[in-house]
Parts: structure tokens; sequence; C-alpha cells
């Protein structure tokens, strides 16, 4: 029998029998009883994994999450450990949602619901279109890419930025991420899609937001601290359309954050991956996994 731990909210009774039906023996909760115990772990970001060695006979990290920035990688492979994300599991709801919240801020829902709210006649309010806005989505990875489809329809002009500058799949260009301050004012939508790592924590400082154009709408559904909160603050008072934001550089966000009152951010609680197919796209992914582990077979979505 293979020992497996499992972070005990994401996967359902008949999900654990499935499992010990493979030949894994399971052990659930927020974190494992004995570090000497699992061969596998499978949980969230919410284990600190920056150690893994410290659990001895770890063999395979299974994240239910696409980033992986709660585990040290290097670290995990030094060890021979394996470490796979749940790449593509959440996807199409998240740029589903981007969809959705930009299109309520170009046109003016929150404003149209105002008058709603005071049953107010109005023909004053004047909408955005999208058609031709240049948009730059940072990370066009699975989740960029799905973004990138979603708003082609609308006639958008799309780069998206990676580490080498390559066109991936419904982009109209590829940009280097590295070229990111020379380029950022040529766009109306700024889309964040990015892990977090060395080289984008903070990248969103006061420098980077005040070349951004002053009309320009920022989205982050990221990692929070790719954004330097503080900054945000300061320069939405002069500079850019709107914020939305799903990710937070501490979550929860502290209810004192001046963004939440703000008239220009849109705030969500980290969700825009959680709809009515999460479960069932990210188990399917996680239980295949664990599936071709104790048979042997090559493991997807592994991080090298």
């Amino acid at each position: 029998m293979t020992n497996l731990f499992i972070q005990e909210k994401y996967l359902k009774p008949e999900n654990i029998q499935q499992l010990e039906a493979m030949g894994y023996t399971v052990e659930t909760g927020s974190e494992p009883s004995d570090k000497a115990w699992p061969e596998v772990l499978c949980v969230g970001t919410t284990l600190n994994l920056k150690q893994p060695q410290e659990y001895t006979n770890l063999k395979y990290i299974q994240l239910f999450s696409a980033g992986y920035d709660s585990v040290d990688i290097e670290k995990a492979h030094q060890h021979g450990i394996m470490v796979a994300n749940a790449r593509g599991a959440y996807s199409v709801q998240i740029a589903e949602y981007v969809l959705a919240r930009l299109l309520s801020v170009y046109k003016k829902e929150r404003e149209f619901d105002s008058l709603q709210k005071d049953s107010t006649w109005s023909q004053s309010i004047q909408m955005h279109s999208l058609v031709d806005e240049k948009v730059a989505i940072l990370g066009s990875g699975s989740i960029g890419q799905e973004v990138a489809k979603r708003l082609k329809p609308f006639n958008t002009d799309i780069t998206g930025f990676n580490t080498s500058g390559r066109v991936d799949p419904h982009f109209d260009h590829g940009e280097s991420l590295a070229n990111i301050h020379n380029v950022i004012d040529q766009f109306d939508i700024v889309i964040i899609c990015l892990p977090l790592n060395d080289s984008t924590s903070k990248l969103f400082n006061k420098e980077l937001l005040l070349k951004m154009k002053e009309t320009a709408t920022l989205i982050n559904i990221g990692r929070g601290p790719i954004i330097v909160e503080s900054d945000l603050v300061e320069v939405l008072e002069t500079h850019l359309r709107a914020v939305i934001l799903d990710v937070f550089e501490v979550e929860p966000l502290t209810k004192d954050s001046l963004l939440w009152n703000h008239p220009k951010a849109y705030l969500t609680s980290h969700v825009s991956y959680n709809d009515n197919s999460t479960s069932k796209v990210r188990n399917e992914i996680i239980i295949g996994n664990l599936e071709r582990y104790i048979d042997s077979e090559p493991i997807k979505n592994q991080i090298k």
C-alpha cells in the first residue's frame, strides 16, 4: 500500500474510497500527523512546502492548485521529489471571470445598478467598447490562452507576455516579459496571469503602474504580491480607469484596506476559479495523476 495524505477540504468520501481501491492508504486533515509517513502529498497552497525534505519518505507532491509558489521546487528536485500541479483545472473558469468582470467595467454595470437602486431613469451614461482595445496578457500559459480565446471575438489586439516572447495560441503577438517596462504604455487592458517568483514579486510597483495609460484597466488573477498594493492605492487617485483584483498581498484582505471602498476597485475574494464545474474538472486531473502514479505511468503537469 502507498501512504497518501490529502488535505480534507478538497475530495469527497467517494473520491477517497476510489483512491483506497487503487491501493492507497489515505490520511486526511489539515496537515500530516507524522512527516515521516506519507509517500504522496495531495495538498493546496496552505501547506508550506519550502522544506519538502522534512517529509523523509516523500516521493510525489500533487497540488490542487495551478500555482506552486508554496513549494520549493528546486529543493524538491534535489531530494528526488516529483511535483505536479493542477494546470488546466481552472483555466476556463478564470477566463470567464475575467471576461465578465471586464465587461462589467466597460459596460458601466456598477453605475447602472446604482441608478436602479435609486429608481432613476437616465440615458446619460456612456459605455465603452472592447473593439480595437489593445490587451496585454502577462502569462500566456493555459489561463492566459483561455482569456485570449474569449477576448478575440471582440476584435481586440492581444499580446501575450512570457519568458521568450513566443506567440502562443490565440494571441496576435508575443513579447518578452523582461520588456514590459518599455511597452506597457501601449495597452488599454493589462491582465496578470503570472505565477509568483523572484522576477514577478512586486513587479507592479509605483514606477510600472505610472507607465500604464491613464485610462487603462488592470486585472490580477495571478498572485497578489505581484502588485504593491500601497503603490496601487496611491496611483489610483490620478491614474487607471479601474482595477479588478481577485488576489491580494495578504489574504484575507484586511478590513482597513483602502481598496474595499475605492470607486475604481472591483474586488473578489480569490474565487475566480470557483464555479459549478470546478471540483469535477480538478478532481479528474488529480485522481487521474494519482492513478498514474500507483500504476508507475508518467505524471501529467509535472513542474520541471
